[in-house]
C-alpha cells in the first residue's frame, strides 16, 4: 500500500534526491495513492496540496480512504502533521 511507503526511509530519501529539497509534504489519502510536494510553492503551494489531499480523501469510496493528513518529510522520516492550523500559524510568523 502507498501508506507503507511513509515508512519506508529508502524511499523517502529518493523522493528527496528527487525533488532537489530538503523537506516536502507528504500524504495518502485513499488506498494507492501517495501524493508528495507542496514545499516549493511557499505556504500557499503547501495550502493547495493539504486542500488537494482532502479532497481526494472525501471524494474516495469509503472502503478506499486512508487518511487526510499531511505530514512534512525531512531526514527521510515524516516529522510533523501540517494542516490548514499550523499553515496560518506558519504564515503569521512570517509577517
Amino acid at each position: 500500500y502507498a501508506a507503507e511507503l511513509l515508512l519506508d526511509r529508502d524511499h523517502l530519501d529518493k523522493i528527496h534526491e528527487l525533488l532537489g529539497a530538503k523537506g516536502y509534504l507528504a500524504a495518502v489519502p485513499r488506498r494507492g495513492r501517495l501524493l508528495v510536494g507542496g514545499v516549493g510553492g511557499g505556504i500557499e503551494g503547501m495550502k493547495a496540496f493539504v486542500a488537494h489531499a482532502r479532497i481526494e480523501h472525501d471524494a474516495a469510496p469509503a472502503g478506499d480512504r486512508i487518511s487526510p493528513v499531511s505530514l512534512f518529510v525531512r531526514d527521510g522520516a515524516p516529522t510533523a502533521v501540517v494542516g490548514e492550523l499550523q499553515l496560518i500559524a506558519l504564515a503569521a510568523t512570517q509577517r
